[in-house]
């Protein structure tokens, strides 16, 4: 009897319903944030305090005729120096400017940093979801505010356009996502002051710049453009400046809105990518240089300088230094106004009018009505610090007030999960899941939602959802209910270990899942998995000793390649040393050679066949043409493009080698070839290295030859310089390739596959075996697919308890919840796997 159907079927619908529980475990951690509706209004401003009436008009009229608000993406607080941007180091040591310290939230992506900007709130971490699709910002925002009164202009990253498309009275927005570009991006916008300098029917510039961004994501921080870019910026600031003081006075305000790692790129939490420089020129700052605040911070300082009301949902706090040119009289009024909005929304998030910091607010008020009826019983600085003592405290209390998690989410994604784990791992020990009648599915769902009916309220979300999870619950609960009664059965296998070192996957496996229960190891789970492939290393030498120390010693070289992690990251690794620019020979030969061993392997897979092998070689040339288009090796032969034209031909190629083989060793030979394509050259020896070692843990289909498999996935993934905790570690570049301008769906694809195409190659590699040596492979395919997703499904389940136990830990937004992004593609890219798995089997495309 044939059970490859319902063996297939069984493992799809497990992996199916994995990444469903995933999405509705994300969607109960990650509500996304809803406006509250309200919305600030001149009305909101003071008009007394106790029985004092005050001239609103006099003490917030706006103090500034005109401001540029110039984001430099990407800009670190070390970029600001007299080499890389003279004119304004020197405007700040000449006392002619305010240069701050401003620190960002996680995470760091360019959307909900604008989103911080603009309405002084902490955005919801979904939005680095949201990141790629922007919708109009509807809650209430300075923008909005200042657009009322004041004529505004805007040219830059097209995220603001999306966010706030009706208050620039002109526009225009360049693409963020277009990465290569880092030239065109900056010229589009400077292009534009030609014409704005000459006008004056505008009161408001705002600026995004994105090329220091885009070199940063290409080449890192330590690249040679980085600093023609900064001085380019440097001459755009100069030139807004100079403006700014022959129109009689204004405000030029640079910042940044996310810093840059080391490595490149951002989306972290490290130093360098959540520190950036807030330099304001026009209004001087004698006395508070480098002092840090909070980017939420900026918002109402704008409101305050512009003479606008503070946005409603602001958890910000005025810049104090910036209010130095105002009188004692107007500093003290916009304290008040920014505590009275503070307090509002400090009482609407589980504030109370007893607490410590809303106290102070009240006794700042009376001191503040005190100075007003005589200024010499109290002197304003006492009061200004009073006022911003309880302010920075009502501040700190709303960014960190608790998550509100949908709790129904979490534990329903969790049962679900488990039930799954459980019907799969009894269907590996021996035990069929039966065909369930309807009439026990309905008997059950019955069951199961009048107790959530007893025990609760339903949870509000979406029939389909509600319905789904309620059949899920059921169906997997009538199907574990008949595996069980056979349960028993089980305990009279015998447990048989001829090899004792295979004991050590089971162990290792569970040592991982305990791994998953802390911060710091999970921050540094690469240490694990590189000690396990050691251990197994060393006590498989007795079996073939000289094939094996060769695996360690390239091991070694493997993980000095990248340094990932979050404690040693910064430390310098061999890719730093191979890509210096008098290592561009050395670098070029690493790259050759790896693709020629690639090449080697892809002809032993093809088994030597004339046209394949053809089609293999022009596209390993290719690879290594493209790779010294755009600055990664150097060519045999000048290019004359970007390396968009040599990528298409490697697309090309490889589709024809694809319709030309269509068969399973055809499909491994491409995945390896678009892979190396994918990746940087120095990471390029990867691809035949996890093809050696594959070769090198091959065993009898058995238990140990899948997991070994899967653990050489996970290995290889951080090899690349991949991390689990950290948004920045992904790179863009790598979703730019043979591409000219933006594609949400292409860009997303090639991410996906460039960050996992270690785990997916591993999995091809052991299914090629199988097939490549078994007679009976398809039975032996199906269980080898059956351990991966248990193994996957297991590895989600205990990753979603670990982050429901920490979901009030300091490091939830810095680790966890990158984490459970992470896990979410993860997942997606194992159901592809499985279902295209059972699409080849059932079309027959799997052949020798």
């Amino acid at each position: 009897m044939d059970r490859t159907g319902p063996s297939s079927v069984l493992s799809q619908y497990c992996m199916t319903v994995g990444f469903f529980c995933v999405i509705l475990y994300m969607y109960g951690f990650f509500p996304i944030k809803a406006s509250t509706n309200i919305f600030s209004s001149r009305t909101d401003l003071p008009t007394n305090l106790h029985d004092l009436k005050f001239h609103t008009e006099n003490l917030y009229n706006g103090s500034v005729s005109k401001t540029v608000l110039m984001v430099i993406d990407g800009i670190r607080l070390d970029f600001v120096t007299k080499d890389n941007m003279p004119y304004t180091t020197g405007k700040l040591e000449g006392k002619e400017g305010c240069h701050l310290t401003a620190r960002v939230s996680a995470p760091t992506v360019t959307l909900p940093r604008i989103k911080a900007i603009v309405t002084g709130t902490v955005s919801s971490y979904i939005d680095v979801m949201l990141n790629f699709g922007t919708k109009e910002l509807t809650g209430d925002n300075v923008i909005r505010q200042a657009a009322q009164t004041k004529r505004l202009l805007f040219y830059g990253d097209d995220t603001w356009i999306k966010l706030l498309p009706h208050h620039f009275i002109r526009s225009e927005g360049t693409s963020s996502f277009f990465v290569n570009d880092y030239t065109e991006v900056d010229s589009n916008v400077t292009r534009h002051l030609d014409f704005e300098l000459h006008r004056t029917d505008w009161d408001v510039m705002v600026l995004h710049y994105l090329g220091l961004d885009h070199i940063g994501h290409i080449e890192g921080p330590n690249s040679p453009l980085i600093r023609p870019k900064l001085r380019e910026m440097d001459g755009i600031i100069a030139r807004l400046h100079e403006y700014l003081q022959e129109q009689g006075g204004g405000v030029l305000v640079v910042c940044g809105d996310h810093g840059m790692k080391d490595q490149g790129s951002h989306g972290g939490v490290s130093t360098p990518e959540v520190l950036v420089p807030l330099v304001v020129l026009g209004l001087g700052c004698p006395t508070h240089n480098k002092e840090e605040v909070l980017q939420v911070d900026l918002a109402p300082t704008l409101s305050v300088l512009w003479g606008v009301a503070v946005p409603a949902d602001n958890i910000g706090v005025a810049i104090f230094s910036l209010l130095a040119h105002l009188s004692p009289a107007q500093r003290l009024f916009a304290l008040l106004h920014n505590g009275q909005q503070l307090a509002a929304n400090f009482l609407r998030n589980k504030g109370s009018t007893v607490h410590e910091n809303y106290c102070k607010f009240e006794e700042a008020r009376q001191k503040h009505y005190e100075w007003l009826i005589n200024s010499s019983s109290v002197s304003h600085l006492e009061v200004e610090a009073l006022y911003q003592s309880s302010l920075l405290g009502m501040s700190r209390f709303l960014s960190d007030v608790l998550a509100n998690y949908d709790t129904w989410a979490l534990f329903t994604a969790k049962a679900i999960l488990l039930q799954v784990v459980c019907m799969l791992g009894l269907k590996l020990a021996g035990v069929s899941p039966p065909h369930p009648s309807m009439s026990s599915v309905l008997s059950v769902s019955a069951i199961v939602g009048v107790a959530m009916v007893i025990l609760c309220s339903l949870p509000p979300w979406p029939l389909p959802i509600l319905l789904c999870c309620i059949s899920l619950l059921s169906v997997n609960s009538v199907l574990l209910y008949h595996q069980f009664r056979t349960l028993p059965s089980l305990f009279k296998a015998e447990v048989r270990v001829r090899e004792w070192w295979r004991l050590l996957l089971p162990v290792g496996t569970a040592v991982h899942c305990l791994a998953q229960m802390s911060s710091s190891l999970l921050e540094e789970e690469h240490q694990l998995w590189y000690w396990l492939w050691v251990t197994v290393g060393l006590l498989r030498l007795r079996q073939n000793c000289a094939r094996w120390l060769c695996v360690l010693v390239i091991h070694r070289v493997l993980r000095a390649l990248n340094q990932t992690g979050d404690r040693w990251a910064h430390l310098p690794d061999l890719s730093d040393w191979l890509t210096l620019t008098s290592n561009a020979s050395i670098l070029s030969a690493f790259c050759a050679l790896s693709l020629l061993w690639l090449c080697w392997y892809c002809t032993q897979v093809l088994s030597r066949s004339w046209i394949p092998t053809i089609l293999c070689a022009i596209t390993v040339s290719c690879i290594y043409q493209h790779k010294a288009a755009i600055h990664q090796a150097i060519p045999f032969i000048s290019p004359s493009s970007n390396g968009v034209s040599e990528a298409r031909m490697c697309w090309l190629l490889l589709l024809l080698l694809l319709l030309q083989g269509r068969s399973l060793n055809t499909l491994l030979v491409c995945w390896m070839l678009s892979s190396s394509l994918l990746l940087r050259s120095h990471n390029t020896v990867l691809i035949p290295a996890l093809y050696f070692f594959s070769q090198s843990v091959a065993l009898y289909p058995s238990p140990a030859h899948t997991v070994l498999h899967h653990w050489l996935g996970a290995v290889f993934f951080f090899y690349q310089g991949n991390l689990n905790t950290s948004l920045a570690s992904v790179d863009l570049a790598a979703g730019y390739i043979g591409l000219e301008q933006y594609n949400i769906v292409i860009v997303g694809a090639l991410l996906l596959a460039h960050t996992y195409a270690m785990p997916v190659l591993a999995y091809t590699l052991s299914a090629h075996s199988i097939v490549t040596n078994q007679r009976s492979w398809r039975e032996e395919v199906l269980k080898n697919e059956q351990l991966v997703v248990f193994l996957q499904l297991l590895h989600m389940l205990v990753c979603l308890s670990a982050i429901s136990l920490h979901r009030y830990h300091l490091f939830v937004w810095s680790v966890f919840s990158p984490r459970l992004l992470y896990l979410v593609a993860h997942s997606f890219v194992y159901l592809s796997l499985v279902s295209i798995t059972n699409i080849c089997i059932f079309i027959k495309l799997f052949n020798k």
